[in-house]
């Protein structure tokens, strides 16, 4: 009643629970243990969304907050590499029933995957649209407010018809109500050239990230695991949700400027040193 779908309050708790984190960082760039105690309980009080995706953003900030240290898998370990492998496995598994109801079989009473039957799939039918698109519209794309979005709609694009995806419950013209269900299938608009440039946004970041962890000054470390987890928690929301022209993704992606800003003027301040020796050896991933 209070946030419309159970989904935002997962995303409320979330993004509560870092900026908590954010704001326990001591003068010492510490944070005390209750405060990732009292972080822990706000993520887990969060599943009471019900949401997979939810399951797999506590997953990996469970695994941030009580396993991951800085260097951990610079070097092949087989120990951290097991670790690393077993996070993934769990973020997979406890998001899998979903995926396989939205993009296996469906959100009909079809219990098995029909390939004949792909365009019964609102979200499948999206992915599958938009890579055909960046194909024929190669390199940049079919242009703003031609699929996948909700301008989209208003008016209904030529693009649905063209590629007969105009009878799919939920994506026709009389109800599109799925049209905007997924951001990465909105690429589409943007073409090869628009992915390219995500993605390059998302390494660029994350090398910022990484070139302010070789500080040695320790609230990096808690930058790095807050930013990381923003990170993850768009990129994961994106799967079945246009994050990002959502007030929560937009305070994502705030916050997430907020942290790298301050990380990089902390990092040309004179009152922070660099180890020069983890530095080379570069044992900071």
């Amino acid at each position: 009643m209070i946030f419309g779908h159970v989904a935002l309050l997962g995303s409320t708790v979330f993004l509560s629970s870092l900026i908590f984190l954010y704001t326990s960082i001591n003068e010492k760039g510490e944070v005390l243990k209750r405060d990732i105690m009292f972080v822990t309980m706000m993520l887990l009080s969060g599943l009471v969304c019900t949401r997979s995706k939810y399951y797999g953003e506590l997953v990996l900030a469970l695994f941030f907050l009580y396993v991951y240290s800085p260097g951990m898998f610079s070097k092949f370990n087989i120990k951290h590499v097991g670790i690393l492998a077993a996070v993934i496995v769990m973020v997979i598994a406890v998001g899998w029933q979903k995926f396989q109801f939205y993009f296996i079989d469906g959100a009909t009473e079809i219990t098995r995957f029909d390939p004949e039957a792909i365009e019964s799939f609102a979200r499948p039918v999206l992915y599958f649209t938009g890579s055909l698109i960046m194909i024929d519209h190669f390199p940049f794309g079919s242009g703003l407010a031609s699929f996948a979005s909700y301008p989209s709609t208003k008016p209904y694009s030529w693009l649905y018809h063209e590629y007969g995806i105009d009878k799919v419950y939920g994506l026709s013209e009389a109800e599109p109500m799925f049209v905007c269900d997924a951001y990465y299938p909105l690429l589409a608009q943007f073409g090869v050239v628009g992915f390219a440039l995500f993605i390059a946004f998302f390494v660029y970041i994350c090398q910022v990230l990484k070139n302010q962890i070789r500080l040695e000054a320790l609230r990096f470390k808690w930058y790095y695991i807050i930013s990381s987890l923003i990170v993850c928690y768009v990129l994961i929301e994106s799967i079945a949700g246009t994050v990002f022209a959502q007030s929560h993704g937009v305070l994502a992606m705030i916050f997430l400027g907020c942290i790298c800003s301050d990380g990089m003027r902390m990092k040309h301040s004179k009152n922070v040193e660099v180890d020069e020796k983890l530095l080379k050896e570069k044992r900071y991933i």
